[in-house]
């Protein structure tokens, strides 16, 4: 295993010019994160609703998405990024090699050479994973269903492979999830309708409405979406709520707590609570304006 790691990681760090993708996607990249993308959602609420506009949010869940990443449309993908023809087929030989067995108490089965997906733990999955999925946010980017925040097109967020589309009007939504559709099915990867979601933020935000399709199945409208562990509710204007959060930060103290309370000093107690417990308390806590 160490090898291998050594081996893709001189990959990735020969090629990494040529592995170029939008900056909507906050996956797996230097300096950016979970929240620089909430912090652009937040931002990006604010802005419409304070003149008046009600915003749509759609979480959109990809069904196991690493593992239905198909090697020659990710090669098809790779040499439109003009990647050198020698990298692509080192991936494909690479991948090409993969073998998976079950074990069942001392029984093992035959290999079987593993067709589609990208190495869990591998050092190059996530990079090959953003390029894979790239051209999701190139092509609503690109589209005229546009969501501008000083211009700077904010109408799509991604981060690995939680999707994220905002729209101020229901019409341009149902055009960017075609797009979406369209992208996904060519990269033979599906969505999970179940566990998508549509928010709506703004003055009409109980309005009646008819419902959005995906592939002719409804997306769910839900009052509270969960997205990077920060819970966004819907209304007239942006909520973030702390509930969820703070349960689990007393949780993670008493359980601390439980186990050191009798025997290790207050200093002690207090450093283990900031270093194990607080962390989960302020998580994204620069992206809150209400509580």
């Amino acid at each position: 295993m160490p090898n291998i790691k050594v081996f893709e990681s001189y990959l990735l760090c020969t090629m990494q010019d040529f592995l170029f993708t939008s900056e909507l996607q906050f996956g797996f990249k230097a300096n950016k994160g979970c929240r620089d993308a909430m912090s652009v959602l937040c931002n990006t609420v604010e802005y419409y609703t304070r003149d008046g506009s009600t915003v749509n949010i759609a979480c959109l869940d990809m069904s196991k998405a690493f593992d239905r990443v198909n090697l020659y449309a990710l090669s098809i993908k790779l040499m439109e990024l003009s990647v050198p023809k020698s990298f692509i087929s080192i991936i494909l030989d690479w991948y090409g090699k993969v073998l998976i067995s079950v074990k069942w108490n001392n029984s093992v089965s035959a290999p079987r050479r593993l067709l589609a997906g990208v190495r869990q733990g591998g050092v190059l999955s996530p990079s090959l994973f953003n390029v894979y999925v790239n051209d999701i946010l190139c092509n609503l980017e690109h589209s005229e269903f546009r969501c501008h925040v000083s211009g700077r097109y904010v109408g799509a967020l991604m981060y690995a492979d939680d999707l994220l589309l905002i729209s101020i009007t229901l019409q341009d939504l149902r055009n960017m999830l075609d797009i979406v559709y369209a992208e996904l099915s060519w990269l033979d990867m599906v969505l999970n309708v179940k566990k998508s979601g549509l928010l709506r933020i703004g003055p009409r935000f109980n309005a009646d409405l008819s419902p959005v399709l995906i592939n002719g199945s409804t997306l769910p409208v839900v009052d509270r979406l969960s997205y990077f562990g920060v819970e966004i509710g819907a209304g007239k204007s942006l909520k973030l709520y702390m509930y969820t959060r703070r349960m689990k930060f007393f949780r993670a103290f008493n359980a601390l707590y439980a186990k050191l309370g009798g025997t290790a000093s207050d200093i002690v107690i207090v450093h283990l609570t900031r270093t194990f417990c607080l962390p989960i308390l302020l998580y994204g806590l620069e992206s809150f304006t209400s509580v």
